[in-house]
Formats: structure tokens, sequence, C-alpha cells
């Protein structure tokens, strides 16, 4: 098939421009599960079979990868998470709870959280996962949730080393026996990986190779979890197990050394060389685990460019958070809202700006004495259209009215859009109000009052004529409501808005000048509300 109308394509290949390769107006030809063409639309290839998508200007982007997931599990460890935001240091503990409430929960229960769990990140973009076990630590429990793990993704990774469980404390060599025996014959033929957690409270670097030497004897792909909680042996661990002075049956070749947040200046400087090296480091946030910020960034490993996974928690649940926790007050804490989510500024100041020059320039024309020959040209030639459009101009005129912020702001709530009909309903009031109070500023007339032969098609209420509140509402009404509603939508809110200042001349109510400045007006408290909208 072909997908065309794409606005904006991310194709990650320089060629179209770095660092992402973006291609504008641009298409993609499918065959199969497979993408065969990439480029601008203009020079798509002919005849390609199947049916024709267009995405009506759309950006398109490459399904995420992430490297990092635990979705098989119950429970929570919300206990946990509150105490490493008071910055108590993280301990791996936390792990032992989900692994009793998972050990109790049913393969109903897990099976219904996994698939829950892998839809929310297809939403969120990503599409593809690697789904790791490690909460189950028996060997019936972590074939278990392997199964379930499979039922959901293709890249499964057995983490029978993700802790010593209760049961095993005073043994911690036994269960590494176990782990390395019986959980692995059981687990192998159900994943593709096998992981170790190499850290403080977890395995020690003897006990991290006697796994992964088991795992890879029994043909398995390695990953080592480390340094997340200090710097430590993994990291060292997979350098070494791939050259130095081992002989190649000693060399692991682990294919990621996972979260390395506590990458050390004097550790490792590669994971491998040539063909042996290393495919990337996966993990890391620059903050260390007492919820302190690092102050330096730690020089990658070289050879080992970084992978776009934070921890397995960077696209799930979140997906406009990039980092997947928290509002972080070390960084940027100008730019960061509830929930972590960067609040952009710029669109709101931009139109406050837009409606302050509109609504200065028009009050400073509007003062002039006279009424300047091409404002007059424009109002003729709305007011003296045919009267045979005076229905369906004054029904659209409505919008600017103040009974209309009421009704669209019920109807934003009845279509669950709550800060939606805030944002209409105290906008459009304010609107209203402040445009009668700066009528005083502009002191120009009605157009009847400066003009000879003005055709007046209803009851016009005041004398003043700058400016125009059925501009400012209906402006208002449009700009607020712009990013909160489909984009179909969009072409009535335009119609609606030049149609009201349309028929705010044709009935004879305003010059063109006195609609400029509710425009104006308009911009400004529009601004200000989907700021409303935004927070």
């Amino acid at each position: 098939m072909l997908v065309g109308g794409i606005g904006e394509l991310v194709t990650n290949d320089p060629s179209h421009g770095p660092p992402l390769g973006i291609v504008h107006d641009a298409a993609v030809a499918i065959d199969g599960d497979r993408v065969v063409w990439t480029g601008s639309r203009a020079t798509a290839p002919e005849g390609i079979p199947g049916p024709s998508l267009d995405l009506d200007g759309r950006a398109a982007l490459p399904g995420f990868v992430d490297a990092h997931t635990h979705l098989v599990f119950a429970g929570d460890r919300a206990e946990e998470f509150d105490a490493r935001m008071r910055g108590e240091p993280y301990e791996a503990g936390g792990i032992r709870s989900t692994v009793d409430a998972t050990r109790a929960a049913t393969d109903e229960t897990l099976l219904n959280g996994a698939r829950r769990l892998a839809r929310e990140a297809l939403r969120s973009g990503t599409t593809t996962l690697e789904v790791k076990s490690g909460y189950g630590l028996t060997v019936a429990d972590e074939a278990r949730l392997l199964t379930i793990a499979g039922t959901v993704a293709e890249e499964v990774t057995f983490l029978g080393a993700h802790v010593v469980p209760p049961e095993c404390a005073d043994d911690a060599d036994g269960y590494v026996d176990l782990v390395c025996g019986a959980m692995l014959d059981a687990c192998a033929p159900l994943a593709r990986w096998c992981d170790v957690f190499c850290d403080r409270g977890a395995f020690d670097g003897s006990q991290a190779r006697r796994v992964l030497t088991a795992a890879r004897d029994r043909g398995m792909g390695l990953r080592v979890h480390a340094n997340q909680l200090e710097h430590g042996p993994g990291a060292q661990l997979a350098a070494a197990g791939r050259g130095g002075d081992r002989g190649p049956r000693d060399r692991l070749q682990p294919r990621d050394v996972v979260h390395d947040e506590h990458a050390h200046r004097r550790g490792p400087r590669r994971h491998g060389d040539g063909d042996d090296a290393a495919r990337g480091r996966v993990g890391g946030d620059r903050r260390r685990c007492d919820g302190a910020p690092s102050n330096r960034r730690r020089p990658p490993h070289r050879g080992c460019p970084r992978r776009p996974d934070r921890d397995g928690r960077s696209l799930l649940g979140a997906p406009r958070v990039p980092a997947g926790r928290p509002a972080d007050p070390h960084r940027d804490p100008g730019r960061r809202g509830r929930g972590g989510v960067s609040r952009s500024r710029g669109p709101e100041v931009g139109l406050f700006l837009a409606g302050a020059a509109l609504f200065g320039v028009s009050l400073v024309l509007a003062r002039r004495p006279g009424i300047d020959p091409a404002e007059e040209e424009i109002f003729r030639a709305a007011n003296d259209a045919p009267d045979a459009i005076t229905l369906p101009v004054r029904s659209v005129m409505q919008m600017g009215t103040f009974g209309t912020v009421p009704a669209i702001s019920a109807v934003a709530l009845l279509a669950g859009k709550q800060r939606l009909a805030a944002a209409l309903g105290v906008g459009g009031a304010a609107a209203w109000v402040l445009a009668k109070q700066v009528k005083v500023l502009g002191g120009r007339s009605r157009p009847e009052g400066v003009l000879m032969d003005v055709r007046t098609r209803e009851k016009i209420d005041g004398d003043l004529g700058w400016l125009s509140g059925h501009a400012a509402v209906a402006t208002t009404i449009a700009f607020t409501a712009w990013p909160a509603t489909p984009r179909w939508s969009h072409p009535f809110l335009v119609v609606g808005t030049v149609t009201t200042a349309f028929g705010r001349m044709f009935v004879g109510a305003h010059l063109p000048l006195d609609l400029v400045g509710g425009a104006g007006l308009g911009m400004m408290v529009s601004a200000v509300a989907r700021r409303l909208l935004r927070d």
C-alpha cells in the first residue's frame, strides 16, 4: 500500500538532512510487513499494489522501541516511588514486594494486565517491546511469566536473576545454582534473552558470570543490568567478557548493558571491539538514584551508541512525559508543569502580541478624523450586499453574541471537555465585557453617524462603533477552541468568525476598523483563556 499526504516524515536517514532525515510532503510504500520505499510524494513509484491512505498532512515517524519493560506483574510500588520522590535512596528491596504480589496473582490477572499495558504502549507510539520476567523467582513462576510475556511481545527476556527471593536470602549461591540449572532448563525454550541484575542488593560479579555463562551455553542472547545503584562490576563484566586475555569460550558477549547510571570515568572504556562491539548501553537517566541530579555527563563507552530508552518506563503510561516521571525540580523548572509535561508558552505569547498589535493599530487609525476611502469602500461592499442573504448571515452572526457563550460552553461540557468549557465560558464573557468597557477609548461613532446612506438591517444599541463586541467574542471562541478541537471543525470556526465580521458590516453596525479592534481584543483574551485550558 502507499501512505501519502504525510506533512513531515521522520526517516532517520541523514541523506534527507540531519539529524532526523525529515521529508516534507512525503509518502511511504509498504509491502506486507516491510517499508520498501520512502521519499517525497511527488517521486513515489507507480503501480504500488494495495490500497492508498492519505494522512492529510499529519506527521509520521518510525515506531518507538522500548528495550526494557516488565509488563507481567501484579501489585504496585507506590510507597517506594513516593519515598524516592522524597529523596530517599532506591534499594532493590522494592522488587521483592512485587514478587509477592505477582506470585499470588492468577494467570488471567497477569495476562489482562500485560495486554492492557501493551495496548497502551502501542497507543503511545511504541511498536516493539522487550518484556522481561523477574517477578516470579521460582521455576514455575518464571516459566509462567515468560509464557504470558510471549503472548504480548516477540522479544522476551528471562530475568530469574533479578534479586535473591526471601526464601533463599541465606543462600544466595544456592539460588544461583537453581537459576543456572532447573530454572534455565525450564525457561530457556520460552525466551530469546537472559538478563542478570549485577548490583548492590542483587548479584555480584561472579554470580552474574555464572548465570550468563549457563544461559550462553543454552544458546540464549545475553543482557546485563548494571550500575543502577552504584558503580560496580556489571559493566566490567560485559567488557571483560568481550575480549582481553580470555579465550573465545570465556567471552560472554552481552548485547546490552542496561541502566548504567553510575558508569565511572575510570571504568571500561569500551564494551568490545571489531565485530564484537557492544550494540549499546540501554538506560540511564542523568539523575542519581537518591533523587538528586547528576552534575556531570558520563562519557559514553567508546563504540557504544546510546539507545533511546530510559529505564523501560519512558513510553508506558505517559506519552506526553519524556521521562515518564513527575516534574523534576532540578531540571528546567520554568518549563515544567504538573505531571512533568513541558509547557511551552510560545503560541499563547505570540497570539497575545499579535492581538495587541491589531488592537493598538486599529485604535490609532480609528481616532483619526474622517473615514479612510479604502475603509469606506470595504464597508459599502458588505453593506450593499443583497437582502437575500440576510437570514443566513444573521444566523451565523449569532456566534458573536453573549448568549452563544454559555451555549457553546455547555456543548463542550457535554462532550467531556471540562477545561475547554471553562476556557470558553470565561474567555467569551471576558471578551464581551471588555469590549463594552474599551469603546470609550476609540470614541468613534457607528457607521450611520459618519457616513451617508447606510443600510441598517437590525436595531443597533449604543452610539459608539469602535470596537465590535461581536468580533471580540467570535474571535475568542475560535482561537480558544482551535487547539482543543478536531481538524475537521476548524473550517467552521474560520467561516463563523469571518461571517460574523462580514455580518456586522452587512447590518450596518460596524466599520472595518471596529472589527479589526474586536478581533485583536479577542486574540488577547483567547491567549489567556488557552493558558487556562492548558494548565
